[in-house]
């Protein structure tokens, strides 16, 4: 069991599957114990593990948790606000600043 020790308590993974061309691909994400993110991505053909994710726009990335969907969406919490963030099929590993998401207040 090597390497359990280094894992966010408790770990935070997001993962989404979404398809270019012909070939299904993953994206599988990591929130470490300092709020960054570490991924891994299958591109069809083959894994390749702990490549960084870039951010173009929006507020602070110090996720305290966070979400993916199958829409190319990925979601982080921060200070209590939820950013929203999406990513083009042929740069999977660059997140483009959407806005926030506005969550309905419980009555």
């Amino acid at each position: 069991m090597t390497g359990l020790s280094t894992l966010p308590d408790p770990a935070q993974f997001a993962a989404s599957y979404f398809v270019v061309g012909s070939l299904g691909e993953i994206l599988v994400i990591e929130l470490e114990r300092n709020g960054t993110l570490a991924s891994s991505y299958y591109d069809g053909m083959s894994w390749h593990l702990d490549f960084k994710i870039t951010f173009s726009g929006g507020p602070s990335q110090d996720f305290s948790t966070i979400a993916l969907n199958g829409d190319q969406r990925f979601y982080g919490l921060t200070n209590g606000t939820i950013s929203e963030y999406r990513w083009e099929l042929n740069s999977p590993l660059e997140f483009i600043y959407v806005g926030k998401v506005l969550a309905p207040i419980p009555a």
